[in-house]
């Protein structure tokens, strides 16, 4: 999605999809397409078979832009076509298990740039999330893998821009979930990159996701991608993302006017370094923001330890559990004023005083009984 100054009415540009690629097609002798995958912000994923090696990959294309409705139709294929090769750029230098990994790059037809890359058996975390209630120990562990994946791409000064549960893929790696990072469409080197791919005051992204500098368009760092993923966290925990409007339009607006998100859900009672994390990466002004996803993983390294004892709940039963929790403390603390136990020295100690007592009226008695008989006498 596109919103610019000149398009801000809230409705997506028509983008028509590829006629030019078909089943049977042979990109660069060696590349054949089987099927569509599916279809992006900018580009179309199709499997394909390596005829050399036998192997099944996935290869991404470019959406034909000549239906795009833009004043300026030439700027807006150059500019999406510098896109697509930021992207191999920047994928092609990423080497870790939490990344797409990139192998080819080139042009079908003379004019339909493509990309080779892994084909991924498994489903995105925004479909995961629809169709699951996330354990809240499986969440903090996907989210530590999204850190390691942003801290080893900015680490090659690379930042992703589209940071987005659509854009994250869970797969299942010898019984256990692994998360890996997808899309680096608007991906934008973060140091030493000159090329001027978009006119100011464009906002590139997707709007539940994108931070405030990057809705108006400013220049973004590193701390924009950490907006993003403030936005996925309080989607985990909370079931959408902050500040979500009636339409992308609304929801933009919601990022540029609010102070900041409401944070007072009751799950964060159980887990208040989350809040204190959502602060931090939720804040207008990114120099409030945490400076690397290093300082993000000390937030989550305590909320994972906190988390193996509830290893099973989910988050909606945890908020359950904040809520009965508490009251179950109030009722402690009812039950403790009017039932205080007695203490074993306590007792001890009254039952000294009450034969203390009875021996000294014993002696009372005896003295006046003697007296009496003395008397008599």
């Amino acid at each position: 999605m596109t919103i610019s100054k000149d398009n801000f009415s809230g409705q997506l540009q028509s983008v028509e999809l590829h006629e030019d690629v078909k089943e049977g097609d042979i990109f660069d002798s060696k590349y054949q397409i089987i099927d569509k995958l599916g279809a992006g912000n900018v580009g179309m994923v199709f499997r394909a078979k390596h005829l050399i090696l036998d192997k099944f990959v996935a290869i991404k294309v470019l959406m034909d832009l000549k239906g795009i409705e833009n004043s300026d139709t030439n700027n807006s294929t150059r500019s999406s076509l510098m896109r697509f090769q930021r992207e191999a750029k920047a994928a092609a230098n990423l080497n870790h298990p939490n990344v797409i990994t990139i192998h080819d790059f080139g042009i079908f037809k003379d004019s339909i740039p493509y990309m080779v890359m892994d084909l991924i058996e498994g489903e995105t975390l925004s479909s995961y999330m629809k169709r699951n209630a996330l354990p809240i120990h499986e969440a903090l562990l996907i989210l530590n893998q999204i850190c390691d994946a942003l801290m080893h791409a900015h680490g090659k000064n690379v930042m992703h821009r589209d940071l987005k549960p659509g854009n994250i893929m869970i797969v299942n790696d010898s019984g256990q979930k692994r998360a890996i990072l997808l899309d680096f469409g608007l991906a934008k080197f973060i140091a030493g990159d000159n090329i001027a791919i978009s006119v100011p005051g464009e906002a590139l992204g997707t709007p539940a996701y994108m931070s405030p500098e990057q809705a108006r368009g400013f220049a973004v760092d590193h701390r924009s991608d950490f907006y993003s993923l403030g936005c996925i966290i309080h989607e985990m925990f909370c079931g959408q993302p902050p500040l979500i409007g009636k339409t992308a339009i609304e929801t933009v607006m919601n990022r540029l006017n609010a102070t900041k998100p409401d944070l007072s859900h009751s799950v964060f009672n159980q887990y208040p370094q989350i809040r204190l994390l959502l602060e931090r990466l939720l804040d207008k002004d990114p120099e409030n923001r945490p400076d690397s996803a290093s300082d993000i993983k000390d937030y989550l390294t305590g909320s994972i330890k906190q988390s193996k004892s509830n290893a099973a709940k989910t988050t909606p039963e945890l908020i359950a559990l904040s809520q009965v929790q508490s009251a179950q403390d109030n009722l402690k603390t009812v039950v403790s004023t009017y039932q205080k136990p007695l203490k074993t020295t306590n007792i001890q100690k009254a039952n000294w005083s009450r034969i203390l007592i009875l021996t000294l009226l014993a002696i009372a008695v005896l003295g006046i009984a003697i007296y009496i008989l003395t008397h008599l006498s």
